[in-house]
C-alpha cells in the first residue's frame, strides 16, 4: 500500500486552498490533503489520520491559532508545523517562533510547497520506519530557532530579498556578526584584503554558508545543563568545524567553482548534526558506542544496527525540512558511503568525505589506514582515486611535492567558533605528517 504524506490544512481564503490543492496535485508523488474549517475538528484528526503536517493560516483567531500549534507542540511534537502567513515580519516571529517551524508567505507559496514536498518526500525514505520521523522530527532544539535567526533565514529566503535587509539583521546580532567576519577572513575563503563589512562578508561566503553558521550556532548555543547530548556536545562541534575548514581546504586545493568549494565548507559544518538527535532521542547511545568500540564497527554502522538508520541519514533529513540545496543535502546524507549517493560528479560529497577520512578519531596518520577510510571506489569511478592518495602522500611528506595542505589547515587552531576558546581540552594543530584532532 502506498505510503502517503498527510497534510492536514486549515486555511480561510477559499483562493488560498485552491492553490494548495492545486501545487501539490502537479507534485507526481503521494501527498493527501485533509482540509478543515475549525481546529478542534483538526486536533480530532491528527492522530486518527496520521497527520504529518499541518498548515494553518495566521488569519485565524489569534487566540485559538496559538492554543492550537502549543497543543500540536505538546502532544504530537513529530508533526510538522508551518505557518501561511501574508507577509513576514519580526512580531509575527516574536509571537509564533517557538512553537512552529517554517513560515511560509502566501505570495510564493506555490513554488516554496514544491521545494518543500520534494525534499520532504525525498529524504523522508532516508528514514526506515515512521517511528525514527517521529523522534527526528521531536528534536525542536534544532528545527526551532530563535527569532532573530528565524527572521535572517527567512530574508534570505525571499525572493524579493533584499542585502541591506539582511546585512542590518545580521548587525545586530553581535554573535553572529562576529562569527560572519571571522569565517570570512579565513583564508580558506580567499579574501584578497581583511574584510571589515558585513557585506562584503555576507558576499564572500554566500548564502548557504550563512545559513549553515546560523543553525550551527543555534544547535551549539543550547543551554548545556539538559541531557545526554551535552556531554558530546564541545567535542562534536570542534570536529564538524574542523572538517568544515578541511574539505573546503582540499576543494580549493582540487580547482573546483567557488560554488562548490563554499558548499564544502557549508556540508562539513552539519554533516554530524544527526548525532544530537540520535544523543538527546535514543536512550542507548552509550550502548550504541559500545558497539562499535568492541565490534570494531564504525560508530555509523553501530546506529544501524540498533536503529536501522545512522546520524548522516537524519542530519540530511533536517536538512530538506530547511530547504538546503541537494548538493548540501547528499554531502550530509552520504559522506561515509558516497558510492550509495545517485549523483556522480565531483561534488561537496566528495570534499567532506575526504576530509572525514582525514579526521577520523583514531587519527589516521598512514596512507594505508587513510586508505581504509575511504570509499576507493566512489572515487576510481570520479576519477581522483589517485590524485586523492598523491595528494594526502604530498601531506605526509611522502613525495616532493610542497605541502600547502597543511598550511591550510593550521588555521584550524585559531579560527575556532565563538565560545570555543574557553573549553579545557583545546583541539590540536594539524601539521605534516601529523594529524591530532579531537576524538569524536
Amino acid at each position: 500500500m502506498e505510503k502517503f504524506l498527510k497534510l492536514g490544512c486549515l486555511v480561510l481564503e477559499r483562493q488560498v486552498e485552491k492553490k494548495v490543492q492545486h501545487s501539490i496535485e502537479k507534485l507526481n508523488f503521494g501527498i493527501k490533503v485533509f482540509t478543515y474549517k475549525n481546529f478542534n475538528q483538526l486536533m480530532n484528526d491528527i492522530d486518527k489520520e496520521q497527520i504529518d503536517y499541518v498548515f494553518v493560516d495566521i488569519n485565524a483567531n489569534k487566540d485559538d491559532l496559538l492554543s492550537f500549534l502549543k497543543r500540536v507542540q505538546s502532544e504530537f511534537p513529530h508533526v510538522v508545523r508551518i505557518l501561511l502567513s501574508d507577509t513576514f515580519s519580526h512580531d509575527l516571529v516574536l509571537m509564533t517562533n517557538d512553537i512552529i517551524h517554517l513560515i511560509l508567505e502566501k505570495k510564493n507559496l506555490e513554488q516554496n510547497l514544491k521545494t518543500l514536498f520534494i525534499k520532504a518526500d525525498k529524504f523522508r525514505q532516508l528514514l526506515t520506519s515512521p517511528e525514527l520521523i517521529k523522534m527526528t522530527n521531536a528534536f525542536n532544539n534544532l528545527v526551532v530557532l530563535k527569532p532573530q535567526y528565524m527572521e535572517i533565514l527567512q530574508q534570505i529566503n525571499r525572493q524579493d530579498s533584499s542585502n541591506k535587509v539582511l546585512c542590518d539583521l545580521i548587525e545586530k546580532n553581535l554573535a553572529l556578526s562576529t562569527k560572519v567576519l571571522q569565517v570570512a577572513n579565513m583564508t580558506t575563503f580567499a579574501p584578497l584584503k581583511r574584510i571589515q563589512s558585513i557585506g562584503n562578508a555576507v558576499f564572500f561566503i554566500g548564502s548557504n554558508v550563512l545559513r549553515a553558521l546560523i543553525l550551527n550556532m543555534q544547535v551549539y548555543g543550547i543551554d548545556a545543563g539538559k541531557g545526554n547530548v551535552f556531554r558530546y556536545l564541545a567535542a562534536l562541534e570542534k570536529h564538524c568545524y574542523n572538517v568544515a575548514v578541511c574539505s573546503k581546504t582540499i576543494a580549493n586545493q582540487f580547482n573546483v567553482s567557488k560554488s562548490i568549494s563554499n558548499d564544502c565548507f557549508t556540508a562539513g559544518l552539519l554533516h554530524d548534526i544527526g548525532k544530537l538527535v540520535i544523543m538527546d532521542k535514543v536512550h542507548n547511545w552509550d550502548s550504541i558506542q559500545k558497539l562499535a568500540d568492541e565490534s570494531d564497527l564504525t560508530i555509523w554502522k553501530a546506529e544501524e544496527a540498533f536503529l536501522g538508520t545512522n546520524h548522516a541519514k537524519i542530519g540530511a533529513y533536517f536538512l530538506g525540512i530547511w530547504n538546503f540545496s541537494d548538493e548540501i543535502i547528499d554531502a550530509v546524507a552520504f559522506h561515509h558511503n558516497p558510492s550509495d549517493c545517485d549523483d556522480k560528479g565531483i561534488t561537496p560529497l566528495t570534499f567532506v568525505h575526504i576530509a572525514e577520512a582525514m579526521l577520523r578519531k583514531d587519527q589516521t596518520t598512514t596512507l594505508e589506514e587513510f586508505e581504509k577510510q575511504l570509499d576507493l571506489e566512489y572515487l576510481e569511478t570520479l576519477g581522483i582515486k589517485e590524485q586523492t592518495m598523491n595528494y594526502y602522500k604530498s601531506y605526509l611528506g611522502l613525495n616532493d611535492q610542497p605541502d600547502t595542505f597543511g598550511i591550510e589547515l593550521a588555521e584550524l587552531e585559531n579560527n575556532l567558533p565563538i565560545g570555543i576558546e574557553t573549553i579545557d581540552t583545546e583541539p590540536k594543530r594539524i601539521k605534516s605528517g601529523k594529524i591530532e584532532i579531537i576524538d569524536t
